[in-house]
């Protein structure tokens, strides 16, 4: 069955399928600084064209920003692709508002990367988040750490939560004491970048002994931070990211957890082409599991804490 967006035009089955991959700023994506060399949207947008030429699909990029994007229900503000009737579906790299992508979803099939709100309903790709940080936990448990403090974005997004629910289930699941004073920047107002690393200096010097981090690029101002007020990493501290994509020119690998971004992007378009070929099947979520990277940033805490003050 025809969207009822779409103009008349030949079958899918009788041409090359055209799929329109909408994008922002290659550094959309929340916790990824503007000092990486590669980002997750890069590598995605690698996964999605590698994947549409062996699949003999058409996959043009288009950088739409926000405000853009909110005028895209409008006929005449729409790609031309879009206008011509001559795209079968689309797939929406980058964190746009639900209003977005509702109104994106009245326009053609569609995937999103990264995983929209869950009352959304819509075909997503993401990162597995909830075992991923577990595992960053059971390894710092394992190397002998107690407490253990959780540092999150300011961007409160659905994929946030869920690294804040592995780090909590984590907790649980190892008989480690909840603290709710050492998690930072999760409940309340959010803090400023700046203002997030004065806590995390003084936890660390109350007997916190290791950081877990929403993303790589929050675990470097961390290890910055500490490092800038003395302490050792990961002699004292032990801090950890996630995505595996960043490397930074002033401090060490980072322990993390890599996600398959290009692999995301190869799955993205295999989901739309079966949305497209089977309209009325249920929505799905595709999660990818991310590979542990051990880095340079955890170690074993030190005997005695480090002294308030210090």
């Amino acid at each position: 069955m025809q969207h009822p967006s779409l103009p008349n035009r030949p079958s899918v089955l009788h041409r090359i399928r055209t799929v329109l991959v909408l994008t922002s700023t290659i550094q959309r994506f929340p916790g990824i600084s503007h000092e990486a060399a590669d980002t997750p949207n890069q590598r995605i947008l690698q996964g999605i064209s590698e994947a549409a030429i062996q699949r003999r699909v058409s996959a043009p990029i288009q950088f739409v920003n926000g405000a853009l994007a909110e005028k895209l229900s409008d006929p005449k503000m729409r790609p031309p692709a879009l206008q011509q009737g001559q795209v079968d579906g689309m797939i929406v790299v980058s964190s746009y508002a639900e209003e977005i992508l509702k109104a994106l979803g009245n326009l053609l099939p569609f995937v999103v990367i990264p995983s929209p709100e869950k009352s959304l309903r819509v075909d997503s790709v993401g990162p597995e988040h909830i075992h991923s940080v577990g595992m960053l936990v059971r390894y710092l448990y394992q190397l002998g750490h107690k407490r253990i403090g959780y540092v999150s974005l300011r961007e409160r997004s659905p994929w946030s939560h869920d690294r804040f629910t592995g780090y909590l289930y984590a907790l649980n699941k190892l008989g480690l004491q909840f603290r709710p004073g050492d998690i930072l920047n999760m409940f309340g107002p959010s803090l400023s970048d700046r203002k997030l690393m004065d806590p995390v200096v003084d936890l660390t010097r109350d007997g916190v002994t290791a950081w877990v981090c929403a993303s790589d690029g929050l675990a470097a101002q961390v290890y910055r931070a500490l490092t800038r007020n003395g302490f050792q990493v990961p002699g004292q501290v032990s801090i950890t990211g996630f995505d595996g994509v960043e490397i930074f020119q002033d401090c060490p690998q980072i322990t993390t957890i890599a996600v398959p971004w290009a692999a995301m992007g190869e799955g993205s378009l295999i989901a739309l082409l079966e949305r497209i070929e089977h309209p009325d099947q249920a929505t799905s979520h595709r999660a990818y599991n991310g590979a542990f990277v051990k880095g340079a940033t955890s170690g074993p805490p030190p005997k005695s804490p480090p002294k308030r003050g210090a």
